[in-house]
């Protein structure tokens, strides 16, 4: 007979965690951040990645690719058992998926909610650059995250190039250079956030600011590729 899910933890007594991917994991309830150990972890962040859930053979097969079906299928079990009440009362646990209730909030969540508000309506003047800071788990050595931390990536470095596109149109090029700078130290040789930096540094009358910069991306590029900065951006400081 199959095992009805367990029903949702009162909102009255127990607080859903949050969760901290950017940049490092955390996990909190409340303001009490919770210890997990390395496997907890991992399978927590795999949740938190695929909100729809998740198979329990396939959660299995993800996080112990080179152990056999049954052997990470026990794993996975001891994993479940081991985990803290405050945070297993958040898994929705059936005999063949896994899924983190709706309400776990974590930063991941917040900056893709940042992202489609900000293709839907093109507002960008309001977007939290701490959200920006970091990529996703960066010290973290695993193949399944791959493709996320790519996407996430690419979602944090486009914020980041049009919050700074914003704050040169309505004339704060001081933050607009904070903002490119971040751009380019996610995406050093992405030639559309160093032309937005050196944009700035020249509407700030920083020109030699902006041509040490467009030497120093040219010598990368070139040390990298072997090709020229664009047309664009050479004009750019042609005449500076």
């Amino acid at each position: 007979m199959t095992a009805a899910p367990r029903a949702a933890p009162a909102a009255d007594t127990d607080q859903p965690p949050h969760l901290r991917l950017l940049g490092r994991f955390d996990v909190y309830v409340g303001d009490q951040p919770l210890e997990l150990a390395a496997n907890s972890q991992r399978l927590i962040a795999l949740l938190a990645l695929r909100p729809a859930g998740e198979r329990r053979v396939t959660v299995a097969g993800t996080l112990w690719p080179e152990r056999s079906e049954s052997r990470a299928g026990a794993n996975l079990r001891s994993v479940m058992f081991r985990l803290p009440q405050s945070i297993r009362a958040h898994i929705l646990a059936t005999p063949t998926k896994l899924t983190l209730y709706p309400a776990w909030t974590s930063d991941f969540a917040a900056l893709r909610a940042s992202s489609m508000a900000a293709r839907q309506d093109g507002d960008v003047a309001d977007l939290d650059l701490a959200l920006l800071e970091s990529d996703l788990l960066p010290d973290w050595d695993e193949g399944w995250l791959a493709a996320d931390r790519a996407r996430l990536h690419q979602i944090r470095v486009h914020l980041l190039e049009s919050r700074a596109r914003h704050e040169l149109r309505n004339g704060d090029a001081r933050i607009a250079v904070e903002v490119a700078l971040a751009a380019v130290q996610a995406d050093p040789l992405r030639e559309s956030a160093q032309q937005l930096l050196i944009e700035a540094e020249l509407e700030l009358g920083n020109r030699a600011a902006a041509l040490q910069r467009f030497h120093r991306f040219r010598d990368e590029l070139l040390d990298a590729f072997g090709i020229e900065p664009s047309r664009s951006l050479r004009q750019l400081v042609e005449f500076t």
